[in-house]
């Protein structure tokens, strides 16, 4: 229904070198292959949730998470 955005290029594909935004290992293989390298060497489409990216995660608007912290500013024990 909606779709997933579009994250910058951030991976490189270790088989024809494309820059991708996620990168999944082809079973029996070492190197991070892109999509359609993932597709050409197992014949099927890749799941996308078994892929992976090297690009940090962060909050949105790059402030930490407010819930869980005490008034103070402190984490809680």
């Amino acid at each position: 229904m909606f779709a997933r955005p579009r994250a910058a290029a951030c991976d490189l594909c270790e088989h024809c070198g494309a820059g991708v935004d996620r990168v999944w290992l082809v079973p029996g293989d070492v190197l991070n292959s892109c999509e359609t390298c993932f597709q050409r060497a197992t014949g099927r489409a890749p799941v996308h949730a078994h892929g992976f990216s090297s690009a940090p995660r962060r909050q949105p608007d790059g402030r930490t998470a407010s819930f869980y912290l005490r008034a103070d500013g402190r984490r809680p024990a």
